[in-house]
């Protein structure tokens, strides 16, 4: 396993101790791992939306990015619109909420 050092501001060490408090982490090595595991996740997601429908640039702003979210987003509600059980349940439970 690769070490990695960081320094950081006083402040910020404390906050991120008393966060790790609140839920529980044990140390600081697994909080910083989720979180970066957390992030990776994250932003490889972004980058899918934005190979599906947006740019192929890495440099997108947000709004692009916002607008590809939405797209997939009415692409999701249109594909559940048109899996609808005979029942007219639909397979989401927030495309039912919003039926109702």
């Amino acid at each position: 396993m690769d070490t990695v050092s960081i320094k950081m501001e006083p402040s910020f060490a404390q906050e991120m101790e008393r966060v790790m408090k609140e839920y529980r982490y044990a140390t600081k090595t697994e909080f910083i791992r989720e979180a970066i595991r957390e992030k990776m996740l994250q932003l490889n997601g972004q980058y899918a939306l934005l190979r599906l429908y947006g740019t192929s640039t890495r440099n997108t702003s947000d709004s692009r990015l916002h607008r590809a979210g939405e797209r997939a987003a009415r692409d999701v509600e249109r594909w559940l619109a048109a899996h609808e059980d005979t029942s007219g349940m639909m397979t989401s439970t927030t495309s039912r909420k919003r039926r109702k």
